[in-house]
C-alpha cells in the first residue's frame, strides 16, 4: 500500500486504560490540519479489554472494510489494523494490538513503527489516559515550525484533573508565546508529554542516543532539554491538552528522590 506523505506521526503507547483511551482516540481524531497525520496506537497487551475497546473505536469510526484506504494483518507479535478515518480524511490509525507484554520484557515497541513513519519529520506524544482537547493542536504546533526553522520542540499549556479528587483540578502554569530556556522549563515543569511536538531528527542525535534513550522511566525532561541543546523550544498559551492524574499512572507510584526528577 501507499502511504499519504504524512507530515506528524501521533505516538500512543497504551496498557490497561480501557476506562480512558476512547477519550484519547476522540482527541486524535479531531484534529482540524491542513496535513494529512497517521496515529500509531500500540496496546501493549493489556488486561482488562483496552483491546476490544480499541477494535470496537475503529470499526465505529474508521473505514476498516475499505481495501484501498485499510487492511489488517496478524504477526507473531500483533494484531496490525491500518485505517482511514470516516469522515476526517487526514486522520490515519496504524494501531498493534500486542499479543505479549512487551513493558515487562523490557522490549522496545519502536521498531515495530517504522512502515508508517520512517519518512515523517514531526512526532507528537499522549498516552492512553491523557487526551487533547483543542481540535487544532497538531495545526497550531506545525505553525509555529513553519515560521521557526531552528525550533526542535513546541509545547503548549494543559489542565491536570485527579480522578479521586476533581476538586484539585487545575490549569498546571501560565505558558506564554515565546521561546523557553530548557533550564527555565525545567526550574517551571509548566507542561508535560502529551503537550509536546518535536522533531523526529532528535532520534539522531548523538547525545540523546547515549545520554538519554532509554535511561529513565519516562521521559519530558530528558527529551526536553535534549531538544534544547540543539534548537529553539517554544510554548504556545493555549490549553491543548489535559494531563489524567489515576491509579493507573506515573504518578500514583513510588518514586524515590534519584528518579522522581526524571518521570513525567
Amino acid at each position: 500500500m501507499i502511504y499519504p506523505n504524512y507530515k506528524v506521526r501521533v505516538r500512543c503507547f497504551t496498557f490497561n486504560q480501557a476506562k480512558y483511551v476512547t477519550e484519547t482516540l476522540n482527541g486524535f481524531c479531531m484534529q482540524r490540519t491542513s496535513f494529512p497525520y497517521v496515529c500509531l496506537i500500540v496496546d501493549d497487551a493489556s488486561t482488562d479489554g483496552e483491546q476490544k475497546v480499541i477494535r470496537d473505536y475503529l470499526n465505529a469510526n474508521f473505514l476498516v472494510s475499505d481495501t484501498s484506504v485499510a487492511y489488517t494483518k496478524e504477526t507473531e507479535y500483533a494484531s496490525i489494523i491500518y485505517a482511514q478515518h470516516k469522515e476526517n480524511r487526514n486522520c490515519y490509525f496504524a494501531v498493534l494490538l500486542l499479543k505479549y507484554n512487551h513493558y515487562s520484557q523490557k522490549k522496545s515497541k519502536m521498531p515495530y513503527l517504522k512502515e508508517w513513519s520512517e519518512e515523517v519529520d514531526f512526532e507528537a506524544l499522549c498516552e492512553g489516559d491523557d487526551y487533547w482537547i483543542d481540535p487544532y493542536k497538531l495545526q497550531k504546533q506545525i505553525d509555529v515550525f513553519d515560521v521557526n526553522p531552528d525550533c526542535m520542540l513546541v509545547f503548549h499549556s494543559i489542565k491536570e484533573i485527579y480522578m479521586k479528587n476533581r476538586s484539585l483540578d487545575h490549569i498546571r502554569a501560565i505558558v506564554e508565546n515565546r521561546e523557553y530556556s530548557g533550564l527555565e522549563w525545567l526550574a517551571k515543569r509548566p507542561s508535560q508529554l502529551a503537550s509536546f511536538m518535536f522533531r523526529v531528527k532528535i532520534y539522531d542525535d548523538v547525545f540523546y542516543k547515549e545520554k538519554v534513550e532509554g535511561k529513565f522511566p519516562a521521559g519530558d525532561i530528558p527529551l526536553l532539554l535534549a531538544c534544547a541543546r540543539i534548537g529553539k523550544v517554544i510554548g504556545v498559551s493555549d490549553i491543548m491538552s489535559v494531563y489524567r492524574h489515576n491509579e493507573g499512572g506515573w504518578t500514583s507510584q513510588t518514586r524515590d528522590e534519584k528518579n522522581a526528577w526524571s518521570i513525567a
